[in-house]
């Protein structure tokens, strides 16, 4: 993978759309946000970050 590619995971991961477990592997859903972001391509920033949100919540919840 090309380092921009890293750097931009490392930074999504450290401060948008944290992960649990470690960073040697980058999921489908950090993989689309990526490559939209690079491209130049709107995505539904919201939706992620509520999506997310939504996760924390349920598991802090359910725990």
């Amino acid at each position: 993978m090309k380092d921009k590619y890293v750097v931009f995971f490392k930074i999504i991961i450290s401060s948008i759309v944290p992960r649990s477990g470690g960073t040697d592997t980058i999921s489908w859903k950090h993989q689309h946000f990526i490559y939209f972001l690079l491209k130049g391509m709107k995505i539904n920033l919201l939706d992620l970050l509520f999506e997310t949100l939504c996760h924390v919540i349920r598991d802090g919840n359910f725990k």
